[in-house]
């Protein structure tokens, strides 16, 4: 063999190995983007979550520091022509908080709907921590639900408001609205 076949057979070898070489640095790159992409997502999914915590912290502190709206949303309670102009409005307001609240929440969910699980949950998730996640977002929709339901069950007012204004929501509140039961208003009179 010559030096010319050594040094071709060696260059062959050289290229082959550094194409090999590149292609387990790609695939490494690549998970590694993958989970980071993962963490990220969850990252993501964790500050909606506490985005919507505090923003219903913010609606408990409006029905404390504005307390004769309260029975209007939890004791059934109707609004009377006994009552002032002034209750009216704030009133009607805390419904439109209350129903635009619920469609964002709602929305964010439906948004996640079809990425929820692959976000979470992948075939190397080994732990399957992912799967725990999932289950908590799950968890997590499931009390949301009911808790809306309920307010809808409780509240004349926010079931009129809803029903006047049902095309300004997502199916997914009429939906829930349609599920809730209605309790026996006050007559408001």
């Amino acid at each position: 063999m010559t030096i010319y076949e050594y040094l071709s057979i060696g260059g062959s070898l050289l290229g082959t190995i550094v194409v090999v070489a590149s292609l387990i640095y790609v695939r490494r790159q690549t998970a590694f983007l993958a989970e980071q992409t993962k963490m990220q997502s969850r990252t993501m999914i964790n500050n909606i979550y506490m985005t919507l915590e505090a923003s219903i912290l913010d609606i408990d502190v409006h029905f404390i520091t504005h307390n004769e709206v309260r029975p209007f949303f939890y004791d059934g309670k109707d609004i009377s022509k006994r009552d002032s102009q002034e209750l009216q409005r704030k009133i009607q307001g805390v419904a439109e908080l209350l129903l635009d609240y619920f469609d964002h929440v709602l929305t964010l969910y439906d948004l996640f709907s079809t990425q929820q699980k692959q976000l979470f949950i992948t075939p190397d998730d080994e732990s399957r921590s992912g799967l725990k996640d999932y289950k908590k977002l799950l968890e997590f929709k499931e009390n949301w639900d009911k808790w809306i339901k309920e307010m809808f069950s409780t509240s004349p007012v926010l079931r009129r408001y809803f029903e006047e204004n049902t095309k300004w929501y997502i199916p997914e509140l009429k939906k829930l609205y349609e599920e809730s039961p209605k309790t026996n208003p006050d007559d408001g009179e």
